[in-house]
């Protein structure tokens, strides 16, 4: 649509582009990212560190076990993966959907287990998330599901709406 055929879309446009830009959005920009790198490599690492109890756990859930066997590596190497996109600027945008994709996953999961659909099943999150209720655990998901939803609504754009990236593979760079 043209400018001139609906120019409160242009003003929205241009809106957007400068207040997404301003340092409050990139400053949560930027935790947002941090926060989804510590939440991926924390989960990963007490799934890989506690490794027997984690794959008990995954035995546990109501996969075949030739699922279960799959999941036992794959979830922890995906959320590896996941922190790595998000480390690197290039790849951030990736990690943003790849984290709004596990953590849909994750969440309706949760919420399968809550209507009791599948009877008792263990968490095999690993660590301090071991220790929720669902209900907790459904809300904790919940609230890194809205933060990467958020953070891919506010990933820093250029005037044409794509990722800006610098020469130096910064995703931050000022627009002009």
């Amino acid at each position: 649509i043209c400018c001139s055929e609906q120019p409160s879309i242009c003003l929205w446009q241009s809106s957007r582009r400068t207040n997404f830009n301003s340092m409050k959005y990139r400053a949560f920009y930027k935790i947002s990212i941090l926060l989804l790198i510590l939440l991926w490599v924390y989960a990963s690492a007490s799934k890989l560190l506690e490794y027997e109890t984690s794959k008990a756990q995954m035995l546990s859930q109501i996969f075949p076990v030739w699922i279960s066997r799959m999941l036992v590596w794959a979830v922890p190497v995906s959320e590896l993966v996941t922190a790595g996109l998000l480390l690197i600027s290039q790849t951030q945008r990736a990690g943003l959907y790849v984290s709004l994709y596990l953590l849909s996953a994750f969440t309706c999961y949760i919420a399968l287990i809550l209507t009791g659909l599948f009877g008792h099943i263990p968490c095999s999150c690993g660590g301090i998330l071991e220790q929720m209720t669902w209900i907790q655990h459904l809300f904790f998901n919940l609230f890194f599901w809205a933060l990467t939803l958020v953070a891919i609504i506010y990933l820093p754009t250029n005037q044409n709406g794509y990722p800006i990236q610098s020469k130096k593979g910064g995703v931050m760079r000022k627009v002009e």
